[in-house]
């Protein structure tokens, strides 16, 4: 191989990454939206109060609003520890009893993985994200700054269209799309629960993972076309200094 076929490969070589390294970018912007809105959604004490307000919990479980939220708090901070197992005591009829049975405890405890799956992706795309920024600015200036804030404004774009389309489909086939994620998402009998006998399908039906769903795709768009038009603004500001 000659010295130049060399640099021709180094070179197509470099063009590729460096463009690898930009549609990840494009990629990461919804994947950091979205995993935010839903580990904001998961630690949302407000968004626990509108689900059980909006689907009267307090007549279908017999607990009071205030124990409810006691129950959400609880919940709330076994995603955030490093507890194993989730331990509700409430009273009920007189007795201090556990709230959730052996499978629903279980159930929990794989929910838990996932919610810190969320958690590992927000962070890495986040990291990805600043640290790609970091590099682009660092080695292109005034350049690279429009550079950053153009990419940024195609991954918004994306989280637009992504969250519309996802949006769109839960309102037409909700329970299909929560089937299957439970399908791809947990083992084989471990999901499902008589509501006769259970409280956690009791407290969390599926009618409010579906509110739940359109309020964080509804964050995730409002937030994203905010941010594009941001920067949309500053690749406007940014070819104006560049000109001066």
């Amino acid at each position: 191989m000659t010295a130049q076929s060399r640099d021709e490969l180094r070179s197509a070589l470099l063009t590729g990454l460096r463009q690898a390294a930009t549609a990840l970018f494009i990629m990461a912007v919804p994947v950091f939206l979205l995993t935010t809105n839903v580990r904001l959604a998961f630690d949302s004490l407000a968004l626990y109060r509108f689900g059980f307000e909006q689907y009267d919990v307090t007549s279908t479980t017999g607990l009071s609003m205030d124990q409810l939220m006691d129950v959400a708090t609880e919940i709330r901070d076994y995603f955030n520890s490093p507890d194993e197992l989730l331990d509700v005591q409430v009273t009920l009829a007189g007795e201090v009893r556990p709230l959730f049975n052996e499978r629903e405890t279980l159930h929990m405890q794989d929910v838990k993985g996932l919610v810190r799956a969320v958690h590992a992706v927000q962070m890495l795309s986040g990291l990805y994200l600043l640290g790609y920024a970091a590099v682009v600015l660092a080695y292109g200036r005034w350049r690279g700054a429009r550079a950053v804030a153009r990419r940024l404004a195609l991954g918004c774009v994306s989280a637009v269209a992504l969250l519309a389309v996802g949006g769109l489909a839960s309102l037409v086939g909700f329970d299909q799309l929560f089937y299957s994620f439970h399908v791809i998402s947990f083992a084989a009998g471990t999901w499902t629960f008589d509501p006769r006998y259970n409280y956690l399908t009791r407290l969390f039906t599926e009618e409010f993972f579906m509110q739940a769903a359109l309020i964080v795709a509804a964050a995730v768009i409002l937030e994203a076309l905010a941010i594009a038009a941001a920067a949309l603004a500053a690749m406007k500001w940014l070819s104006r200094r560049g000109q001066s």
